[in-house]
């Protein structure tokens, strides 16, 4: 969760300011320029405790007050808590933990720090153990963090449902209706849970309510209209968290992939290139200079781009998919199987490669193989209508008409666009099957009206 929280929480001092908005701001490893200390009146454990220095010194300043002499137990706490969560803000969360296991030791009913050790387990990604913390802390103290840390984690390791969770998280913002971070995570849950996109955008919005400068929440409505095909919302969304936050890589990738649907392909392969130099492990920037490449009708040197990536940074299941996507498209589909035959190598075969497979096989006539990628696919995902439809495709191939068109229908039904009638139909009179083909779009034309 590598952000600013807002809780209810009355905490720190550094947490209350965090509670407000206040952005933190970090300093490399050298210290800044003039003295630490703001004035002769001040020690470093006042000066810690007292917030009169800038954020940048924080770490430094308050590791020294905890060498002062002469404060007290509760002054001590109070420091440490500042420092951990300085840390922890900073992404050194092994430094983080150390403190606040130090304040636990001192204070076993310290709520902030079985609260801070929650969050380092949930960064970690160990929800089990941010579960039990998570707990402790909400025994304590029933605050809406606690509450919507062991939602999410919870959540996260399957161990309650979507209605639960949702009900958990709502609780959480009846407790502190300004904590965004809840709101965010029914959010997230809502997209993850079948793509329930209404309710998450409906969040997102509510976040931003509270602060216009959420780029986690813009993040969020960028995500949700790419997937929805609302590319100059998601621009809009896009720009906005990348003033506030202009290094935000998933939000880059996202407009990248923005400006390749709205026909502006330069635009996007400029920040798949900016992706590469920033983060050159992520396969993710590779991907889209060889699509927005591809756009440009540069598909040699996008299979070059993505060939490269794969030599260098090996094996990745999202990096190969499109590299076998890219073979299909010039229709190397010995190529393309090659490259997909590595993903089912490792068991790790989604909705959309096994899409792509059966596509392949589709391209090669081979039905039988194709048929069993498009069912294997079939059970991955809710919305079938694609693979119905290619399964139509391969029983007009097989001389299936009347089982091909009911199968066609279906597809309809759950989804596909009415405007691959037209392809359907082609396949059909290319198999000499004119008066179906005629009355099947006779039969279309008439639902239309």
């Amino acid at each position: 969760m590598r952000e600013l929280l807002t809780s209810g929480l009355n905490l720190s001092i550094v947490r209350n300011l965090i509670l407000s908005g206040v952005a933190l701001a970090f300093g490399g490893g050298a210290a800044l320029a003039g003295p630490l200390l703001p004035s002769s009146q001040k020690t470093y454990a006042s000066a810690c405790l007292e917030k009169v220095v800038s954020f940048e010194r924080l770490i430094e300043i308050c590791a020294l007050g905890l060498g002062d002499a002469g404060a007290s137990a509760q002054q001590r706490q109070k420091m440490r808590s500042i420092l951990a969560w300085q840390y922890y803000f900073a992404d050194e969360n092994s430094k983080a933990q150390a403190l606040f296991e130090e304040m636990l030791s001192d204070d076993h009913r310290s709520d902030e720090a079985i609260l801070g050790l929650g969050w380092v387990a949930y960064d970690a990604d160990d929800y089990a153990q941010a579960s039990d913390l998570f707990s402790q802390a909400l025994q304590l103290h029933p605050g809406a963090e606690a509450v919507a840390g062991l939602a999410s984690s919870l959540w996260r390791s399957d161990r309650i449902g979507f209605e639960e969770a949702s009900q958990r998280f709502q609780a959480a913002q009846a407790i502190d209706p300004e904590y965004r971070w809840a709101l965010r995570e029914e959010a997230w849950l809502n997209v993850e849970h079948g793509g329930t996109f209404d309710r998450a955008e409906i969040l997102f919005q509510a976040a931003l309510e509270i602060d216009p400068d959420d780029q986690y929440a813009l993040y969020g409505l960028t995500y949700i209209y790419t997937e929805l095909d609302r590319w100059e919302e998601a621009l809009q969304a896009a720009n906005r968290a990348l003033e506030i936050d202009p290094s935000y890589l998933a939000v880059l990738s996202r407009r990248s992939l923005a400006y390749l649907f709205l026909d502006l392909p330069k635009l996007s392969l400029k920040d798949g290139q900016a992706l590469i130099k920033a983060a050159p492990e992520d396969v993710g920037g590779y991907v889209r200079v060889a699509r927005a490449m591809n756009a440009l009708g540069q598909r040699q040197q996008a299979l070059a781009v993505l060939a490269n990536a794969n030599a260098q940074l090996g094996y990745n299941a999202y990096l190969v998919h499109w590299l076998a996507k890219f073979y299909f498209f010039e229709k190397s589909y010995a190529k393309a199987e090659a490259q997909l035959n590595r993903i089912m190598a490792k068991e790790e075969g989604d909705y959309f490669d096994y899409k792509l497979l059966g596509r392949v096989y589709l391209g090669q006539k081979d039905y039988e193989q194709a048929r069993s990628a498009f069912d294997r696919g079939m059970a991955l995902t809710s919305d079938t209508s694609w693979l119905r439809y290619y399964r139509s495709r391969i029983l007009i191939a097989e001389g299936h008409y009347n089982a091909a068109e009911a199968e066609f229908d279906t597809a309809v039904a759950e989804g596909l666009p009415v405007s691959k009638l037209d392809r359907f139909i082609a396949y059909l009179v290319g198999q000499r099957q004119y008066v179906q083909a005629i009355k099947m779009r006779v039969r279309y034309e008439n639902m239309a009206d």
